[in-house]
């Protein structure tokens, strides 16, 4: 990108999507990459930053000084593994948020102080009809009546690179991130390849389960013990709802659920001395027969696997817009 010319900051000219892609290239080259520098710098930065543009006198300095503000937001924000989509998404749920709130008369408030909303009408931090749990990027997200607004990529990507599979008794760590990874690489074209990395995206809230626990394990929920697979299933609602992605077909759903069962395969295969379920008749013989066929599957560094999973779940999703607009 070139730089801008006085044409292109004519107000009517300008794009805040081309000033995000510019502003990001320009703060990689200048302060480095995310992986040398996260977003708590220029989040220190702001409150720097802030607290000049408030205390200047000169209005045209202060001008700049809130610009300043705005290159911070989106630094961090990108820094974070936020896309331009998302932070839209987010200023839009949490102005939703605010407006569902309620605040002071602004007539009764003292000038050039902040304005804090009503607080003595939300519920309490335990909320035993509806929990939550704090995520990453400090959402809350509620277990038995989530809004996707609460959903965001980074947290999602940041659990699961953590999260163990079986329970964390195989003999290598295999996270949820390496096991929909491997999903993706093991399916075939851009729509079973998205459904394929998006099928348990609902773990970083409920976890990942042991499948013999799962059988039996019941949740209250409106008063009614439910089988948590209910629960699950509302979860990962919400995380498609969020990114704008219809849930899969019945035959998609199949299709996701043998590539499932053949990563989990291959997963004990190289990471069990010997599992039960290569031998028991859990599994068929054409997944034991085609698991046999691929090597160890990766196991990614969890300091920077979340990282890959952004880039690998934006490609996955730019891919399938791709295949659905044909």
């Amino acid at each position: 990108m070139g730089p801008f010319t006085a044409a292109a900051m004519t107000p009517a000219a300008i794009d805040m999507l081309d000033f995000w892609q510019r502003q990001k290239d320009w703060s990689y080259e200048t302060f480095g990459p995310p992986e040398r520098r996260g977003p708590i710098g220029p989040l220190r930065h702001l409150e720097k930053e802030a607290k000049e543009a408030y205390s200047e006198a000169d209005e045209a300095k202060r001008r700049e000084e809130i610009a300043d503000c705005l290159f911070l937001v989106f630094d961090a924000a990108h820094r974070s593994g936020m896309s331009y989509p998302d932070l839209a998404r987010e200023c839009m749920a949490k102005l939703r948020k605010n407006q569902g709130r309620t605040w002071p008369d602004w007539r009764m408030q003292p000038t050039d102080q902040p304005t804090e909303h009503d607080r003595s009408k939300e519920a309490s931090s335990v909320n035993a009809a509806n929990p939550y749990i704090t995520t990453y990027t400090e959402k809350q997200f509620h277990l038995i009546r989530p809004h996707h607004s609460e959903v965001d990529l980074t947290s999602i990507a940041r659990s699961i690179a953590t999260k163990p599979r079986y329970g964390g008794h195989a003999l290598q760590t295999v996270t949820v991130l390496d096991h929909l990874v491997l999903c993706y690489h093991l399916a075939d074209g851009p729509i079973i390849k998205l459904h394929s990395i998006m099928h348990d995206m609902h773990e970083p809230y409920t976890g990942d389960i042991v499948s013999p626990l799962k059988t039996v394990l019941y949740v209250l929920v409106d008063g009614q013990f439910v089988p948590i697979e209910v629960v699950e299933n509302m979860h990962q609602a919400v995380v498609y709802q969020h990114f704008g992605i219809p849930l899969p077909t019945p035959e998609q759903q199949a299709e996701v659920k043998r590539i499932d069962l053949l990563a989990r395969a291959i997963e004990m295969r190289h990471f069990y001395r010997n599992h039960p379920c290569l031998t028991n008749g859990q599994t068929s013989r054409e997944i034991l027969e085609e698991s046999a066929k691929h090597g160890p599957p990766t196991i990614h560094d969890q300091r920077g696997a979340w990282r890959l999973f952004v880039d690998l779940f934006r490609r996955a999703e730019a891919d399938y817009w791709k295949a659905v607009k044909r």
